[in-house]
């Protein structure tokens, strides 16, 4: 679904020309927020008034563009769900004469730009196509780490698997005294998921278990 919203925009299209801000809606609020903030932070410093906003959830049709039209991103790799989805928006971008701005990545796609800045916009894409799984994760972390919240394991917390090693002799007389892999699980709290990873590191323990 495609939201547009013309609350909080300053423009007035008087010009002909429509000012749009793009923001991919995430499951992230603050990731959401944060697009939004620097979309708007771009267009003020650049002499942009917002016209209308566009909130996209599911990559449906934009609205239909004309020429001297702009669009503003915070992220290239924000505009599709993956590269070919991207370019495929930026082509059809170019072809109705609009220009796209990227707030994070810096770039300027369309109106005057020569043909080889352009190349260099799709070049961009290319390797934003290697970098939009993990950037929306480290995007999310970056905004936490903000915040001020705790991000990864806490300080002394171990692998389960881990944890076992201090308890390999234990594992050992278990199977030894003919316990199962069930019985050890409960009796030491963990999966037989965790025991099983565990006993592949740990031949002569598993040879126990057989014996």
């Amino acid at each position: 679904m495609i939201r547009r919203d013309i609350n909080g925009c300053s423009g007035d299209s008087a010009s002909g020309r429509t000012c749009y801000g793009y923001v991919r809606l995430c499951k992230n609020a603050a990731a959401t927020q944060s697009q939004r903030e620097d979309v708007a932070a771009f267009a003020r410093s650049n002499g942009l008034s917002l016209d209308e906003w566009i909130f996209d959830d599911d990559g449906a049709p934009l609205p239909d563009f004309k020429s001297g039209d702009v669009l503003i991103v915070s992220k290239l790799f924000r505009l599709g769900r993956d590269i070919a989805a991207v370019m495929a928006l930026l082509a059809r971008l170019l072809e109705s004469g609009a220009t796209v701005y990227s707030a994070g990545d810096g770039v300027k796609i369309g109106g005057d730009v020569s043909a080889s800045v352009l190349a260099f916009g799709f070049g961009l894409m290319a390797r934003a196509a290697k970098e939009s799984g993990s950037a929306a994760v480290r995007e999310s972390m970056d905004l936490l780490k903000r915040a001020g919240k705790a991000v990864g394991r806490p300080a002394g917390v171990l692998n389960k698997s881990k944890k076992l090693d201090g308890k390999r002799d234990s594992i050992r007389r278990l199977f030894e005294q003919g316990c199962g892999v069930v019985e050890i699980c409960r009796r030491l709290e963990i999966s037989r998921t965790t025991l099983y990873e565990w006993l592949k590191t740990h031949p002569d323990v598993k040879a126990a278990a057989h014996a």
